[in-house]
């Protein structure tokens, strides 16, 4: 058998196998949510928007996206403004414009760079300065500063 293929089999296994184990894992914390008691300053109305929440989704990757919104809404930013790190170029996006915008993440933290050299590429380790937080500050914007 083919080397590289055989790595391909055992890392789209690994995959399967990690994206089943999340599923099991979400599907019992549901099921402990479900067992507590309702408080009573909960209104019927979220109750039910909670349940509507839940039948929304038309695939795993969707509920998958919306848990991880709800788990980063829900933390502190793990960035601070005016604070410089090292960040890891994951995409670079190019407005109609011209001007680049690079998306990378800090412990899971979305971070946007706008007006990046073209010579950024993803996979490049550049330097950001904070600069604002995003709505619900979800995410951050940066200025790049350098190539770490």
């Amino acid at each position: 058998m083919n080397p590289r293929l055989a790595v391909s089999v055992v890392v789209v296994a690994a995959t399967g196998v990690i994206k089943l184990i999340s599923k099991i894992r979400n599907r019992d914390n549901d099921t402990e949510k479900n067992e507590e008691p309702v408080s009573s300053s909960q209104s019927e109305s979220e109750q039910e928007s909670t349940t509507t929440d839940r039948q929304q989704f038309e695939s795993e990757k969707q509920e998958t996206s919306w848990e991880a919104h709800k788990r980063a809404t829900n933390r502190r930013p793990p960035v601070e403004l005016g604070e410089v790190r090292d960040l890891g170029v994951e995409e670079i996006m190019t407005h109609h414009s011209g001007s680049q915008t690079a998306r990378g993440k800090i412990e899971g933290f979305q971070v946007f760079v706008r007006e990046v050299p073209s010579s950024v590429r993803s996979l490049d380790i550049i330097q950001v300065k904070i600069t604002s937080y995003g709505s619900g500050r979800t995410s951050a914007e940066g200025r790049f500063i350098g190539y770490a």
